[in-house]
Formats: structure tokens, sequence, C-alpha cells
């Protein structure tokens, strides 16, 4: 089918036409997500948020010739986003090579973590216009042409950028950095998740039911929450959200129901070890928080702050909430790393009432 074609149809909501797109340009968003980032697992996160932030901007997108370069500028602020603070790669390409072999075969290179952190190491050190060249042509398999299209500037230009990135990397670097890139894929599920998620953030559960009768683990799939959810709730920002975490900052009872009874993780963490519970919380969703501790959520899981769920739900000056956690056996004595109990933060806050449960618990 051809791509306006599929776009229209995408436009209209068929997820599955837009998961058609995605298959067709994910080893391109990849390959320029890795010359930003640097990073295989960073590269494939920002892939992912494009895409997902491409669907649902997808009506905005007027003419569908213009898709590519309109997607690429997508592309461009996930991973900027991402590479922001990073500090650069400290390994240089004047170290010492001499185990980097031109025989070394392909299995061994894929393998070696040592020489893989090297190559990465040498491509970093490229200018990003160099970057996004040679992982276009060697991981993305793309041709001069296409590439010279995507990037929107002349064939010849492609062609010099090239020569030159071959050039900086060296006669005995360059053969590692193709073998090393064409190892480089995004997960053989890639296109299937990005619609699960994109299924999640529109709420699709009769298409979700579809998904993850496909493939039962895309409901451990995780994603970012995404700025605007972070700032909204006062969330951490960290990636690792799973679809239950969003479904539980929703309050969304019926998603939850669903993944829960999918076999979510209702104590999945994200990088900052953020649950589900503390979503839920963070959100004063009540019901969320009930059905979440009814399937097992542990009230006593800590932020890497320290703080628990019962520090969160005193800070939101939610009785309801601080009520169902005691009832699961939250420990109203744990301290956050600055010494600091549930019952603390509420009275550094005024939260009078929240104070008085405290202490009616205590002296029950």
């Amino acid at each position: 089918m051809e791509l306006p074609t599929l776009i229209r149809a995408a436009q209209q909501g068929d997820v599955d036409a837009f998961g058609t797109i995605v298959a067709r340009f994910q080893r391109m968003a990849y390959a320029l997500a890795y010359a930003m980032v640097g990073d295989a697992h960073l590269a494939e996160d920002a892939a992912q948020e494009a895409f997902i932030e491409a669907y649902l901007q997808l009506p905005q997108l007027r003419e569908p010739a213009a898709f590519v370069a309109w997607f690429h500028r997508i592309l461009f602020k996930h991973g900027d986003r991402l590479t922001r603070g990073r500090p650069a790669p400290i390994v240089g390409l004047d170290a010492d090579d001499s185990a980097l072999k031109t025989s070394l075969d392909l299995a061994r290179l894929a393998a070696d973590r040592e020489l893989g952190q090297r190559v990465r190491a040498a491509i970093a050190e490229l200018p990003e216009s160099s970057r996004q060249v040679i992982t276009l042509f060697y991981l993305a398999d793309m041709s001069l042409k296409e590439i010279a299209a995507t990037l929107e500037i002349p064939a010849n230009t492609v062609k010099k950028r090239l020569f030159d990135a071959r050039a900086r990397l060296k006669a005995r670097m360059e053969p590692l950095a193709r073998d090393y890139l064409a190892h480089q894929r995004p997960a053989a599920n890639f296109p299937l998740t990005v619609q699960f998620l994109i299924t999640i953030r529109t709420r699709n559960l009769p298409k979700i039911r579809e998904l993850l009768a496909a493939d039962p683990a895309l409901v451990h799939a995780r994603e970012d929450a995404g700025d605007d959810t972070a700032k909204q709730y006062y969330l951490p920002l960290s990636g690792g959200y799973t679809a239950l975490h969003r479904a539980a900052t929703d309050g969304d009872q019926d998603l939850l129901a669903l993944l829960l009874g999918a076999g979510a993780d209702p104590n999945a963490t994200t990088s900052y070890g953020l649950t589900p519970l503390h979503s839920a919380i963070a959100a004063v969703q009540t019901e969320a928080v009930r059905m979440l501790l009814a399937h097992g959520a542990d009230p006593q899981r800590t932020l890497v702050s320290g703080m628990a769920p019962l520090h969160w739900a005193a800070i939101r000056n939610s009785a309801p909430i601080v009520e169902l956690l005691l009832t699961h056996g939250a420990d109203p004595a744990a301290r956050d790393r600055h010494g600091r109990t549930a019952r603390d933060w509420a009275e550094l806050k005024g939260y009078r009432p929240i104070v008085g449960l405290f202490n009616r618990h205590a002296s029950a």
C-alpha cells in the first residue's frame, strides 16, 4: 500500500495502518536516533516515543508526502531530550587498538562488549551530520539517494559526509563500525509495541485486547510518561513507565482491570522506583489505589528518595488513601532519606486531619 494511503487511513484512527508505517520506517528512525544518542536502548526509546507522538499528531499533517521530514523533526526532539545533559564518551579513537582486528568475525564482534563500546565511542566522536549518514547507510541499509531524501540534502553531500566519516573512523575501525552497526536493530516486535502503547494512550480497549492476544508480553511494554504527565502530577522524570502506570495515573478502572487480568505487574518500577501505586497516589486516584492493593501492590515499596506510598498519600492530603494504605499494612514509622515519616510530612504541610488520622491509628 502506498504511503499516502496508509497515512490517510492512520489519520482516521487505523492503528494497523500506522503499524505498517512503523514497520516501514523503523530502521530509519532507529538509525537516526542512534546517531543522536549513541546507545541502542536509548535509540529505541527515542524512536518509540517519536512514533507514538507522530500518530497522535498525525491529523495535523496536511501533506502525506511530507511525512518523512515531519517525522524527522519529531524524532530529533525526542533524541535531543534524551541526550540533554549526558556526558560525552571518554574513549577516544587514539586509544590502543591492538584488539581491533579487521578479520574478527561478526558473531564475536556482536558478543564482545568491550569492542562494541570502543566502536560506539568512535562513532560518537563523529560530527552529528556524519553520524547520521553512516548510521543510515550501514544500520538502515539506505541508499545514498534515500538518505538524501530523508535528510533533505543533495546526494553529493551525503557521499561527501560518508567519505569523511569513513576517513575519521580510520581504516582499521571502519570495518568494525560497519559490522557493529549492521547488528544494531530495534526489537523484532517494535511495530507491535508501538501500536500497543498507542492504543493505551487512546484507550482503545478492543484493540488492546486484540494485541495482547497476539503477544501477551506486550502488557510489560515500557514507555516514557511524557513531560506533560510528569508536570501535571509532580512525578519524577524517569523512564520505564508501563501501561499499568498510565492507567493508574488516569484512574481508568476498566483499563486497570484489563491489564491486571492480563498479568501486568502491580509492582513494576521505573528507573526512579515509581510503581503504579505511586502513580495512582500522585494523581489521587483512590479507586485505582484500591484495585492495585487488592492485586498485590506493595504498600512498602519506596522510591529512590526513600519515600513510600504512605509518604505520598500524606503529601497529597488524601485521608481515604492514607486509610487504605494503613489497612493494607503500610508502616507509619517508615522514614524517607531525610528521616521524615508520613506523619511528619502531614504536620510539615499543616494537614491537621491527616495528622489526626495517624494519631488515631497509633492509639488504636
